[in-house]
């Protein structure tokens, strides 16, 4: 959801049809899950820290710029993710 609003974002000052049917297939989504709980329970320290990252080179063919990604989770629940071009 993060990176898909990110590149919907990127287009949105000069949108074609594509771009406009992109928003609204997210915004179905979004009224189809209308909220996200995350519970993690009491632990007393984060022993188990996972980090997946990514990158995409050039990934965008009209731009030609990259776009990384990733998240981080501890004990298994994930405590920050990200999506960035540059």
């Amino acid at each position: 959801m993060q990176f898909a609003a990110k590149a919907i974002c990127r287009r949105m000052s000069k949108p074609c049809e594509a771009d406009w049917n992109s928003l609204t297939h997210l915004a179905r989504y979004f009224v189809q899950f209308p909220e996200l709980v995350i519970c993690f329970p009491f632990d007393s320290a984060g022993k188990n820290v996972v980090v997946f990252a990514d990158s995409g080179w050039a990934g965008c063919l009209r731009s030609r710029k990259s776009t990384s990604g990733g998240t981080m989770f501890v004990n298994g629940g994930s405590v920050k993710s990200w999506s960035s071009t540059q």
